[in-house]
């Protein structure tokens, strides 16, 4: 009974997104957050909470993931103008067990081949519905 949330936020000259991932065995159902700025918070408030679908993954896809996080442990360095942001909680038997954050502003994920990033799991389940 273990899950693994993923908050992916992306934000950059043009662009303000965050999804949620909960991943449980090999299964992924992502959400996208509807935001909105509120000038008298000075934030972004979410508005709704959007559900995407459910994507099946293969072997192949969760070693992908696996070689994610450890791109994220190693701390990516970059200086680009897109920062992602990504907490990862994982729960077993809906107790938290661990949380880490990542902050990615290298804007070099896409060159990486053998990584299965969390843009591309969107759109890979987008594609299947």
């Amino acid at each position: 009974n273990e899950t693994l949330v993923v908050e992916f936020s992306s934000r950059g000259c043009f662009h303000y997104s965050t999804e949620i991932f909960e991943f449980k065995k090999d299964r992924v159902t992502i959400y996208e957050l509807v935001q909105e700025w509120s000038k008298e918070q000075n934030k972004y408030i979410v508005l709704d909470k959007k559900r995407l679908g459910t994507y099946n993954l293969s072997a192949n896809e969760r070693h992908g993931l696996d070689r994610l996080f450890r791109y994220y442990d190693n701390g990516p360095q970059g200086l680009c103008t897109t920062t992602d942001t990504i907490q990862a909680l994982f729960f077993r038997n809906d107790i938290l067990i661990v949380e880490n954050n990542y902050n990615d502003s290298s804007c070099s994920i896409d060159q990486r081949k053998d990584i299965l990033d969390f843009r591309e799991l969107k759109r890979r389940l987008l594609d299947s519905i």
